[in-house]
């Protein structure tokens, strides 16, 4: 079974949509994984410190991921490890992209969403100021030629928080690196629609079911926005 490591940033009381996305996943037939890393939010002053002391190396929390899967990995045979896929959205979307520039040999499919692409001038919530920037590590864009394996961009036009020009110099930096990926501008979507609406699930779910499971998606499929009632059911077509 092909697996998913998801990675969302939490945002304000977002965390049951992170779990419902998992679960409808997992539907899917992906074995769907939810992780604290080092980095985690919520943990001890002196956890926090080890972690504020390492911010300007390159992020570390991957190796933390991959630790963790690849035990789940030995204790459940059932997880196909070489067929491992992530998503997120926000400061997870970086990370999602960036999991396909650092690690191909482990993550093969990446749904950036709505990513932060230059985390280090990322001004949107306040943490910089304009020009500076918070973290020394490259961006996307600086390191965009490593990409390997299979990458969807998503961001939304009129996006509040995390300006679609993120998302569109990391796309121009990679194809000035010749290389292949997918992209969806969605018009009319702001930055928090990404964790409820439909289309962008569906587009999320299809992605993986095409390269990780290597099947074609189902259709016609009638989903839900995550705040309807009806996405805390099961949707597979014939029910």
């Amino acid at each position: 079974m092909a697996h998913l490591e998801l990675r969302m940033k939490l945002l304000d009381g977002n965390l049951e949509s992170q779990y419902l996305g998992a679960t409808a996943l997992a539907q899917v037939g992906f074995a769907s994984m939810l992780f604290d890393g080092r980095e985690a939010r919520f943990r001890s002053r002196k956890v926090r410190a080890i972690f504020d002391g390492e911010r300007s190396t390159e992020p570390f929390y991957y190796d933390d991921h991959m630790a963790a899967m690849r035990e789940l990995a030995r204790r459940y045979p059932f997880i196909d490890i070489g067929r491992t896929g992530i998503y997120g959205i926000s400061g997870g979307g970086f990370r999602a992209a960036r999991a396909l520039l650092q690690h191909p040999q482990f993550y093969k499919v990446a749904v950036a969403v709505a990513g932060s692409h230059d985390e280090g001038t990322w001004i949107a919530t306040g943490r910089a100021a304009p020009g500076e920037r918070e973290f020394d590590w490259p961006t996307n864009m600086e390191i965009a030629n490593r990409l390997q394996g299979k990458l969807l961009l998503m961001h939304g036009f009129v996006d509040d928080d995390v300006h679609v020009a993120q998302t569109l110099q990391f796309a121009q930096a990679l194809i000035e690196a010749n290389k292949d990926f997918d992209m969806l501008i969605l018009p009319t979507y702001e930055h928090k629609q990404f964790w409820r609406h439909w289309y962008s699930n569906r587009k999320t779910w299809d992605y993986f079911v095409q390269h990780l499971l290597h099947e074609t998606p189902p259709e016609p499929i009638d989903v839900p926005d995550a705040d309807d009632p009806p996405f805390r059911r099961p949707m597979h077509p014939d029910e």
